[in-house]
């Protein structure tokens, strides 16, 4: 006999545990998303319903991803919708793969959504990995600087100070001014390191301060236009797939602009598809929001004349993955020469500081 099921609602125990598991699974990696993402396109393409997915996803091995499919799966159970459940993860279900998953009648189209949703996030790695390179040397150069200036501090400086102290003078004010802000660390050294944890916890676990800090890193000049870039790239690459798949064109629009990220150029282009209704509505609203170039509107404008809007799009993504990677390049090359001046002038800083006094006991007199 098939057993009945059980329509109670859940414990509070059962809710409490669910809400603790989810917090501190709000930051998963890139990668495993991504994988994730390419897994169940596969799954989409074969015409497996999302549940029959995520139980595929539970009945395996067990990874980061598991305790979300497993959530979802639980959150079913308990009687929440799919909907519902699938939205408590924003970080791996946003607006637009939600609707093409609940759609049953395009797993085709989720397939080329979520394999191209992969793509993005894997591009997006290789540019944090590429910058992440460029300032690891630089953060040991800064890290050994560190370490060498406390070597100082507590073998040569006592030795300075007792040699001035006798002279009946101070030390010089580079010097005691290097002096007292060591000074400082060391007796705040406990706060400092509490400070740090609790800001990289919050960064961890609060979607809401992640999203302000991407926000005011989006405002920086270069990193801004990367960001901007990435966002018109994103609405531009699944509009192209969308339109391509015969999805209608206003849905088309309203999925793509739920997919960019970034709160500030998000927000403009929702507004902008929200005042289109129709395609000849299109390029005189898009003119207006003087967020795209004349070179990609000239595009849509052949585009629509021809007919073949997804092109357009596909050609105006690839426009801009281009200027993407220019700018990621301009700024490794910024990155790179800014360190160098950075260390040149903290080294010398540093020397100077340490060995002025030396100089000056010598007399050696560089500085009034």
């Amino acid at each position: 006999m098939e057993k009945p099921k059980d329509n109670r609602p859940p414990s509070s125990a059962k809710r409490l545990n669910l809400y603790i598991r989810d917090l501190f699974r709000s930051n998963l990696h890139k990668e495993d998303i991504a994988l994730f993402y390419r897994q169940l396109a596969i799954l989409m393409a074969e015409d497996v319903t999302l549940m029959e997915g995520l139980a595929i996803f539970n009945a395996g091995h067990k990874n980061r991803m598991s305790g979300v499919t497993r959530g979802i799966a639980e959150r079913v159970e308990m009687g929440v919708s799919v909907r519902e459940s699938l939205q408590k993860y924003p970080v791996v279900f946003n607006r637009v793969i939600i609707e093409i998953l609940l759609n049953k009648e395009n797993n085709a189209v989720a397939s080329d959504i979520l394999n191209y949703m992969a793509d993005e996030i894997e591009k997006q790695g290789e540019i944090q990995k590429m910058i992440s390179r460029t300032l690891l040397y630089p953060a040991f150069i800064f890290i050994f600087l560190i370490l060498i200036s406390m070597i100082n501090f507590f073998l040569i400086i006592p030795v300075y100070e007792e040699i001035f102290s006798n002279l009946g003078t101070g030390l010089p004010s580079l010097t005691n001014g290097f002096v007292t802000f060591v000074h400082w660390i060391t007796g705040n050294i406990i706060y400092i390191a509490i400070a740090m944890i609790i800001i990289y916890f919050i960064l961890k676990t609060s979607s809401i301060i992640r999203a302000s800090a991407k926000a005011v890193l989006s405002r920086l000049p270069v990193l801004g236009s990367i960001c901007r870039r990435r966002t018109i790239l994103a609405f531009s690459g699944i509009l192209s797939l969308l339109l391509s798949s015969k999805i209608p064109f206003s849905d088309a629009l309203r999925y793509s602009a739920d997919a960019v990220e970034g709160r500030v150029l998000s927000g403009k282009i929702r507004k902008i598809v929200n005042r289109i209704h129709t395609r000849a509505d299109l390029l005189k609203i898009i003119e207006q929001s003087a967020i795209f170039p004349s070179s990609c509107l000239q595009i849509l404008y052949i585009g629509e004349r021809k007919d073949s809007l997804d092109e357009a799009w596909r050609l105006m993504a690839a426009y801009f993955e281009k200027k993407v990677e220019s700018s990621v390049f301009r700024l490794v090359i910024f990155l790179r020469s800014f360190t160098i001046i950075f260390l040149g002038l903290l080294v010398g800083f540093m020397v100077l500081s340490l060995y002025l006094p030396l100089f000056l006991t010598s007399g050696v007199q560089i500085f009034q």
